[in-house]
């Protein structure tokens, strides 16, 4: 309200000035004309020099005012919010349903998959075998997902999915063949030789996470 207010004043100013340079011009243009006619008397000589330097003045001040144009400031863009990952969405829901801790770190499992190239759904999956996702672990540890047998610490849930994420990646993934099978990591992962049920509610883990993000869309 202020600066349309200040608009509207500096509009009228303008406009005033510009009424001022038009006059004096009118003026300007009747002194010369009488100055033909009575150049010979000293009086009005000297009246039309000072008629001179006023109209001088005038024109000095009201000239850059008359050419002036209002700057209007630019009009930017409507802010574009950024649009939210599905899949945070869908796997926030999904650990809700199981009142898990984990829920409101959804962003971050997602993110920190896609950093590294690992599977968004696979620590999620971990976490759902290893500690029911996040409700039963050694309190303090941020260790959800047996890492360690579930006694190294974290600081936080979010430096506990980066590192393991990245471990993954650099321990599994990277010296794996490229693709890494969910079979191939498991044997390994799981070190045991019951391997293969491990892989099994794995599997079935993610898979649900998979069928509540079609769920989701309907």
């Amino acid at each position: 309200m202020f600066f349309k207010r200040i608009h509207e004043i500096w509009a009228k100013v303008v406009r005033l000035r510009r009424i001022v340079f038009s006059w004096a011009k009118a003026a300007l243009a009747v002194f010369q004309s009488l100055s033909r006619r009575f150049r010979h008397r000293r009086k009005f000589r000297r009246l039309y020099l000072k008629g001179l330097i006023y109209l001088y003045v005038v024109f000095v001040l009201a000239a850059p005012f008359s050419q002036a144009k209002l700057v209007h400031a630019p009009i930017l863009p409507p802010k574009v919010e950024a649009q939210v990952d599905s899949r945070i969405v869908r796997l926030g829901s999904y650990l809700k349903e199981y009142n898990s801790p984990l829920a409101p770190y959804a962003a971050k499992f997602v993110d920190s998959a896609d950093k590294y190239g690992v599977d968004w759904r696979l620590l999620v999956a971990i976490s759902g075998n290893e500690s029911g996702f996040g409700r039963v672990y050694v309190r303090g540890s941020h260790n959800a997902y047996g890492w360690g047998g579930g006694y190294i610490y974290f600081k936080s849930w979010e430096e506990g999915i980066e590192t393991i994420n990245r471990k993954i990646y650099e321990d599994y993934y990277k010296r794996g063949k490229s693709p890494l099978t969910l079979e191939q990591f498991g044997k390994i992962y799981s070190g045991q030789p019951s391997w293969p049920q491990w892989v099994g509610k794995i599997r079935r883990f993610m898979n649900q996470i998979s069928a509540h993000q079609l769920a989701a869309n309907k």
